[in-house]
């Protein structure tokens, strides 16, 4: 067979055989195996591409199914000769079902039943051949196959992992396959149902820590009032099954609390955020309402204690962009609980202050379970998380005409314990967690213009293990009576 310039081959067709040209087909697919008798030669003036693999699924596959592609169809080039010359573009059409697969490479179903690889492409690696030499005598030659199947042909992400074009030589048989093999990278698809999973405890986190501002500034108060805060913050976190995604948020929170007789504050806060997630060329939006109900004890010794309980309902949507360019989607939501104590003592001499604390907050959020719009299913576990917290403000207080300002540094260690949390991305679960060490600091400043009006502000910085937070900013208002 003889190839001249650029051409289109196509290995999955419509109506049970291979098309040499750009056409397209409808309908159901099928893979062809296209046999060349002799020597498959290229004139190396052009590329071939080759549509080798496509996805025809029926219905999606439902939430309790394990993914496996059935509606998988792969085409074949089978040369009985050499393949000489050219460079070749291998196409496989992206989809988030799970393929079968032997040893890392990608097999149809038949195929997997006889524990055997798919081979795209075959064709003989060398040949003892007869050629005229210089003096006009017929002399033997080695000839060896040329053909470039591998560096133009594009990778495929199929269900949970990544695949690529593999040259595979097989010296027994004298023959050169070209396989599909998983790269062990993860798809985009799996990275944005892994990342999306593991993004909800972040937001809870943030409004927690700015939940946690207000309750600082208002600590040595007398008078019960009302507040609002802006929050926001970017999170870059790595999951223990290796994607790594940023999460931008911003939000408000609206509280009120009221001060008893004996040193008792209670109050509730409402909030609405919004972030966008990335990952891996692929997105996710998460919006968010949320309430929390909070105590704090304050004891003449200086030392204090606080509490919250935590509400939020997340509506996501996930949108994976696969590495063919097509994108597919899909809307969930769920809630999320927690639970959290901080103790500390206030400490105050001469205007220089300092609090130091523990803080502990523990978390849970509702497993997801939901298709993608390219077939992939996603059914998670409840993800817990378990965060501890050593730190300490340390400041001083300035005296101004009606009030006070008492700039101060933050500077915290924090820990989160949890893991173990999981993910099943079609037949395959992934852990999803967060965990290890981090160092936090930052700076912040609480202010008291007059006996009813004030406000803080603080922007903090934190970095870790497998997490950093490289701005993390509070603003807020309050106003007692």
């Amino acid at each position: 067979m003889n190839l001249y310039g650029s051409n289109t081959l196509n290995l999955v067709s419509s109506v049970g055989k291979g098309q040499l040209g750009g056409r397209g087909f409808v309908g159901k697919y099928l893979g062809i195996t296209l046999g060349v008798d002799s020597d498959l030669k290229s004139d190396g003036k052009g590329v071939t591409t080759v549509n080798a693999g496509t996805y025809s699924p029926g219905t999606l596959h439902r939430l309790n199914n394990i993914g496996l592609g059935d509606g998988y169809e792969f085409g074949r080039i089978a040369v009985d000769g050499l393949a000489l010359g050219g460079k070749y573009r291998l196409n496989i059409e992206s989809s988030g079902a799970e393929p079968y697969t032997i040893g890392g490479r990608l097999a149809e179903g038949l195929e997997a039943e006889s524990s055997k690889a798919h081979a795209f492409v075959s064709y003989k690696t060398d040949e003892d051949r007869p050629v005229t030499g210089k003096d006009g005598k017929a002399v033997v030659q080695n000839v060896t196959s040329d053909a470039d199947f591998i560096s133009l042909s594009a990778p495929a992400e199929l269900g949970v992992y990544q695949y690529s074009a593999e040259k595979v030589m097989d010296g027994v048989n004298n023959r050169t396959n070209i396989y599909y093999s998983s790269t062990g990278k993860l798809s985009n698809s799996a990275a944005t149902a892994v990342s999306l999973a593991a993004a909800p405890v972040d937001v809870a986190n943030l409004e927690s820590d700015t939940l946690a501002k207000h309750m600082n500034s208002v600590r040595h108060g007398k008078d019960s009032g009302v507040w609002v805060s802006y929050f926001g913050g970017e999170n870059r976190n790595t999951t223990a099954s290796g994607p790594e995604y940023t999460l931008k948020t911003n939000g408000v929170m609206l509280g009120a609390d009221t001060l008893t007789e004996n040193n008792w504050l209670a109050g509730v806060a409402v909030s609405s955020a919004r972030s966008d997630m990335s990952v891996m060329n692929s997105s996710g939006d998460l919006n968010s309402y949320g309430a929390q109900f909070y105590m704090s004890r304050r004891y003449d010794s200086g030392v204090f204690v606080d509490s919250a309980l935590q509400f939020n309902h997340f509506s996501n949507t996930a949108k994976a962009r696969m590495v063919n360019g097509q994108q597919a989607k899909a809307d969930f939501s769920g809630n999320s609980y927690g639970l959290e104590a901080k103790v500390g003592y206030a400490w105050n001499n001469d205007g220089f202050f300092a609090e130091p604390y523990v803080r502990a907050a523990a978390r849970a959020l509702d497993g997801e379970h939901y298709a993608l719009s390219n077939g992939m299913t996603v059914n998670s576990n409840d993800y817990k998380s378990m965060l501890g917290e050593v730190g300490a403000d340390l400041g001083y207080q300035y005296a101004i005409s009606g009030g006070y300002v008492k700039p101060y540094l933050h500077l915290a260690a924090l820990n989160e314990f949890a893991d173990g949390n999981s993910v099943r991305v079609n037949n395959v679960s992934l852990d999803n967690s967060v965990k290890g060490a981090a160092f936090q600091a930052g700076l912040g400043a609480e202010l008291k213009v007059t006996d009813n009006l004030g406000g803080y502000a603080a922007f903090d910085y934190t970095k870790g293990d497998n997490t950093e937070r490289p701005w993390q900013a509070t603003v807020g208002v309050n106003y007692t009576w």
